[in-house]
């Protein structure tokens, strides 16, 4: 399993809630769980949450829970890339490390980054610095396959 458990997160329930008091829950949300930094939750970052809560058909606790990504992981014949925000809340125990460390276990030529002070939102918290560690990821070019890696699918 890529990730066993994730860790309690006190979120605010939406039901029953409407206008302003549901906005407020929307951005206490999106500081617990998304953004790791509460400065980047402005308008722009609420109007996101707001939108994507009410377009939502998928509910995606159980499925994060499960090992669907690690089955698909063990077949992909695909260069593997994966970034994370440091303090990404949905990442699970031990955070982006650890799950980077799982996925290095199945694909040792997995091409990685770890962005420094960014949650979950990471393309939204740190943009710079994730657009830098994606324009290097791509520049570098698919990793060569490892026979560990060739095994693993």
């Amino acid at each position: 399993m890529l990730h066993p458990q994730r860790p309690q997160i006190d979120l605010v329930k939406m039901r029953g809630l409407a206008g302003e008091e549901r906005r407020a829950a929307h951005r206490t949300n999106l500081k617990r769980l998304m953004i790791h930094d509460p400065a980047p939750v402005d308008a722009l970052a609420l109007g996101i949450q707001v939108w994507n809560a009410s377009c939502a058909r998928f509910v995606s606790r159980g499925f994060a829970l499960g090992d669907s990504l690690r089955q698909v992981v063990e077949r992909l014949a695909c260069p593997l890339s994966a970034m994370w925000g440091q303090f990404d809340q949905v990442a699970g125990p031990g955070g982006a490390r650890a799950r980077l460390d799982l996925l290095r276990a199945i694909r040792p030529d997995l091409r990685e980054a770890v962005i420094p002070g960014a949650g979950h939102w990471v393309a939204y918290e740190a943009a710079e610095a994730f657009n830098a560690a994606l324009a290097a990821v791509l520049a570098a070019g698919p990793a060569p396959r490892t026979p560990a890696a060739t095994a693993a699918r």
